[in-house]
This record gives structure tokens, sequence and C-alpha cells, in this order.
């Protein structure tokens, strides 16, 4: 009867431990699930912002066309204003 008690005893303890290895699992699953969680509405948040970016990246490239058109025709006046200029200088010096 005695090595019976001791056979149940131990069971008891071994039940015991495993239940509590059980439990610290549960938490420790519980963990994972919350940092995959996180961890998920984080790439979100970053998902998110990598749009904005590139949606800010395409329309400041467009900007960038409309002022390099915008240079460009500056320029193209700039050129026909000195030509006229040096058209009207030559006549002045010609005396006509």
């Amino acid at each position: 009867m005695g090595s019976i008690g001791m056979i149940i005893g131990r069971s008891s303890e071994i039940a015991t431990a495993i239940a509590a290895a059980v439990e610290e699992q549960g938490v420790a699953t519980h963990e994972i699930a919350r940092n995959v969680a996180e961890a998920a509405r984080a790439t979100g948040v970053v998902s998110d912002r990598v749009v904005r970016l590139s949606e800010g990246a395409a329309q400041v490239q467009g900007q960038l066309r409309e002022l390099n058109a915008a240079s460009v025709q500056v320029a193209q006046q700039g050129e026909a204003l000195r030509n006229e200029l040096g058209g009207v200088v030559r006549q002045l010096r010609s005396g006509s």
C-alpha cells in the first residue's frame, strides 16, 4: 500500500508539473499571438507610409517635369529677346 501511495503522489506531482507547463505554454502562445498581431499592424503602417511616399515622389516628379518645361521656355524666350535686342543694337549702330 505504501508504494501505491508513493506512485499516486508521484503521479500527482507529474500531473501538476504538466498542468503548469501547459499553462506556461498557453501564456507563451498568447504572447506570440500578440506580438504577431502587433507586427502585422506595424507592417500595415509602414506599407501605408511607403504608398504615400511613392505618391508624393510621383507628384514631385511631375512638378519637376513642369519646372523643366518652364525653364526651357524661359531660355527660349531669353534667346529670342537677345536676338531681337541684337538686331535693334545693330540697326542703331548702322544709323538706320
